[in-house]
């Protein structure tokens, strides 16, 4: 990722949530196969507001808006809108071509009551910016609904998209979540790819977890087990480089073992320096217990 660009802190509860949400499903329901798409189904779920679901939690469609999108623009010289009807699920928005086989795709989800002029304020903006681009809206609401591509080395128009979208405060406030799967950027979805589906391999990893763990009669999963299996069984180097940069898995930032060992050190040195110095008898033992079980603590962590 780019050096200017620091991702948010992972939202490992959310993740967690999910993947118990999941394996219920499974445990409820034991003929029910925890399929790939069935995973992907959900992801596509996660982050919507109520009334951005159908009552029995279908999704709610948005093709109906097609026919205006592509009638509003018709006449702008900056961008084009098309459906392809060979991919007739999403509306296509481009300005110019992107050639590399990687690119950066931004995710911004926007609900049901904001998408029509939301998406007409985002894509008026790119377009002002003359930013190259290949776009698209699929036809259902969707916690991935609006994915914005750009050259692998636009940073500075992400960030500029970005920026817009979290100062606009009709955007701003028709914004949904994405998948706590998904890294992201200020609220905003934000990877390098190479033209997989990140959400579709993610959801592959899930079902595969949960179905190994169904058959391991597991109690219940969670986030913890589901990073070591993810990290023995994520085969496909893109995926890994994705989820790993969101778990900030890098070399310039300390690991939580690396950040206690660094307090345990701190607190030694502290305890030894006290008899250098005239302190109170029970504050040097408060802080000697303190050491001891950070020490223990350190222990069981490595």
């Amino acid at each position: 990722m780019h050096d200017e660009i620091k991702l948010d802190n992972p939202r490992l509860e959310e993740m967690d949530s999910f993947l118990k949400y999941i394996y219920e499903i499974k445990k409820s329901n034991p003929k029910i196969m925890i399929t790939n798409s069935l995973v992907y189904r959900e992801i596509t779920r996660s982050g919507l507001k109520e009334n951005d679901m159908n009552i029995d939690r279908s999704l709610i469609s948005n093709q109906h808006l097609f026919p205006k999108w592509t009638e509003r623009y018709m006449h702008h010289q900056g961008i084009n809108v098309f459906c392809n009807p060979a991919w007739e699920y999403f509306l296509q928005f481009t300005n110019g071509d992107i050639y590399e086989d990687e690119f950066i795709k931004l995710y911004i989800p926007i609900d049901k009551e904001h998408l029509y002029e939301g998406a007409n304020i985002l894509f008026d903006f790119i377009e002002s910016q003359n930013i190259t681009h290949l776009s698209k809206i699929s036809q259902e609401i969707r916690s991935d609904n609006i994915v914005v591509r750009l050259t692998k080395n636009d940073f500075a128009n992400a960030q500029k998209i970005i920026d817009f979208v979290n100062n606009n405060t009709y955007l701003k406030e028709g914004l949904n979540k994405t998948n706590p799967f998904t890294p992201t950027y200020k609220g905003i979805g934000l990877m390098q790819e190479k033209g997989i589906s990140y959400n579709n391999e993610i959801s592959l990893i899930i079902s595969n977890y949960i179905l190994r763990s169904y058959n391991d009669n597991k109690e219940d999963v969670n986030i913890n087990d589901f990073l070591d299996y993810f990290s023995k069984h994520c085969y496909k180097e893109e995926v890994q480089e994705i989820f790993r940069s969101y778990l900030k898995d890098k070399k310039n930032e300390l690991d939580s073992s690396q950040k206690l060992n660094l307090l345990v050190e701190a607190m030694a040195a502290t305890y030894k320096n006290m008899d250098s110095i005239k302190q109170d008898g029970h504050l040097k033992n408060h802080l000697l217990e303190i050491l001891v079980l950070l020490q223990i603590i350190h222990t069981e962590k490595i």
